[in-house]
């Protein structure tokens, strides 16, 4: 049995691996930094989901080979709206998170519950977002830009049409 070292979050599962209760949590955190456009915190219960996002969007970023797909294109463009920098979710009458509660008066109350969780938990942790966005690696500006050339996504535009022509041609062999 060792010590937790100082500056580690969480908690210790012996108890439950022992069979014992350990009260379990009241709320879950989520953190998302995986490019400069979808930086967000998030706390949930088991009622309530609150997101505090911190860059614009899009709504939902799409990986390159579905953005240019050709069902993609069929969507529209909705998905590349900036999105909220609040959102709140009742999941006990919303559970696919369909509406944002966040800013209606009915849930005042719950959101700045939930606003007041997240700031002190992440005051707790020192997140890094508390000074400021967080710094990028040096060549990942260059990595976006060359995924998104317009040459890289014309060449995945192409082979998505090829593969779509593959797959009309062995439907039309095999009916």
């Amino acid at each position: 049995h060792g010590s937790i070292p100082n500056g580690c979050n969480g908690r210790s599962f012996l108890r439950l691996l022992r069979g014992e209760s350990d009260g379990g949590r009241s709320s879950i955190f989520a953190e998302e930094n995986t490019t400069p456009n979808d930086i967000k915190r998030c706390i949930r219960t088991t009622r309530h989901k609150y997101i505090r996002n911190y860059s614009q969007g899009p709504r939902l970023p799409l990986p390159i080979d579905i953005e240019v797909s050709a069902t993609r294109h069929d969507m529209g463009d909705d998905h590349l709206s900036p999105r909220p920098s609040v959102e709140l979710y009742d999941l006990a009458v919303d559970p696919w998170e369909l509406v944002n509660v966040a800013g209606r008066a009915a849930y005042s109350a719950v959101e700045k519950d939930m606003a007041a969780k997240l700031q002190d938990l992440l005051e707790e942790t020192r997140d890094p977002l508390l000074r400021g966005l967080i710094p990028r690696p040096k060549d990942e500006a260059e990595i976006i830009a060359r995924l998104w050339r317009p040459e890289t996504m014309r060449h995945a535009a192409e082979k998505e049409s090829e593969i779509h022509r593959v797959f009309e041609r062995l439907r039309n062999n095999v009916t």
